[in-house]
């Protein structure tokens, strides 16, 4: 596939501090010309820089960097969220912004997902990736296709129109990713 071609979905992953053993488990299976743009949204302490990009390089031979605010977002491509700083995309672009806050809480992961949702409507793909807390849960209904994985001894659950009710790990995951992006490009 051409790297530089428009992904065939955006596939957002929220995840806690914790889950890089999730993210490891779901990026080492999941192929590297599958179609697809993945965009890793994950909480981070807002004044340590992440090396989030470089870790998840290691695990994938797709192209993982950092976002930098108007970047393109291209097919085969894995990109992370800066600490300090909010992702959304628009008109097809990555946008860096300042952190928001609600009732002194950040939702980095509902604000990428609200956005997602609204930029590229049916071409959206959510998979949460969460330990605790409820940061996903609002953003990840306004997405059409969606999985929810609670990962580690917990199994996962699907709220994606087609699958409610099935579950998955996150090494299971990817298999469903690559049939939804094979489908949405024919």
């Amino acid at each position: 596939m051409d790297d530089l071609k428009e992904p065939t979905q955006i596939v957002a992953i929220g995840a806690s501090a914790g889950g890089m053993n999730a993210l490891s488990e779901f990026f080492s299976t999941m192929p590297a010309d599958s179609g697809l743009a993945f965009v890793v949204i994950q909480h981070l302490d807002p004044h340590h820089q992440s090396h989030m990009a470089g870790l998840l390089a290691k695990m994938t031979p797709m192209k993982a960097v950092q976002a930098e605010d108007r970047m393109a977002i291209e097919t085969n491509c894995v990109y992370t969220i800066p600490a300090g700083k909010f992702l959304a995309v628009e008109n097809g672009l990555l946008r860096l912004s300042e952190p928001v806050k609600s009732d002194g809480i950040r939702l980095p992961i509902d604000f990428f997902l609200r956005s997602l949702a609204q930029d590229r409507h049916e071409k959206s793909i959510a998979v949460l990736l969460s330990g605790s807390g409820s940061d996903g849960t609002i953003g990840i209904r306004e997405v059409v296709s969606i999985a929810y994985c609670r990962c580690g001894k917990w199994p996962a659950r699907s709220s994606n129109t087609s699958g409610a009710g099935r579950r998955f790990s996150a090494q299971s995951i990817a298999r469903p990713l690559v049939y939804i992006s094979a489908r949405s490009s024919t």
